[in-house]
């Protein structure tokens, strides 16, 4: 796809039947072929870590958009502060060799079925872009109880 690393934020959330739904903001992007966006969520000191990704709720049509609007981010260097895990209980891990990242502007919606023990998203879906919040606001809330 053409997504990319996205910030979790203080948002509202909503569950239905497990699934939580959240906005996120997207710093990366990959060619059309691997069709998932790679996510993130700034912490309070302001850095930006990586959360997981979004490999289903992309259309060909919503491909073709994220990448004339991620195309003119394109960054030269990971923003993550910390790289995404090699190794991943649930999937294959992020092959960072194969993506092209951008700055993180552009913020998005996700649906979620869970956060992991190891700080990552699981089974994720992509809703959709979001223009009513400045990605640098994106922040990961408490979990529910």
């Amino acid at each position: 796809m053409h997504p990319a690393i996205a910030a979790m934020g203080q948002v509202k959330v909503s569950q239905q039947r497990g699934i939580h739904r959240r906005r996120l903001d997207r710093s990366d992007w990959k060619p059309a072929a691997y069709r998932l966006a790679a996510l993130g969520y700034y912490t309070d000191d302001g850095r930006l870590m990586y959360a997981g990704r979004a490999g289903t709720g992309l259309t060909v049509a919503e491909l073709k958009r994220l990448a004339r609007r991620l195309g003119p981010l394109q960054a030269a260097r990971m923003p993550l502060d910390v790289p995404p895990p090699r190794e991943s209980r649930f999937g294959s891990p992020l092959e960072l060799s194969r993506v092209h990242w951008v700055r993180p502007e552009v913020v998005v919606e996700v649906t979620y079925l869970t956060w992991t023990e190891d700080n990552l998203l699981r089974q994720v879906s992509y809703q959709g872009e979001r223009q009513d919040k400045p990605a640098r606001q994106v922040v990961r809330s408490p979990p529910h109880p």
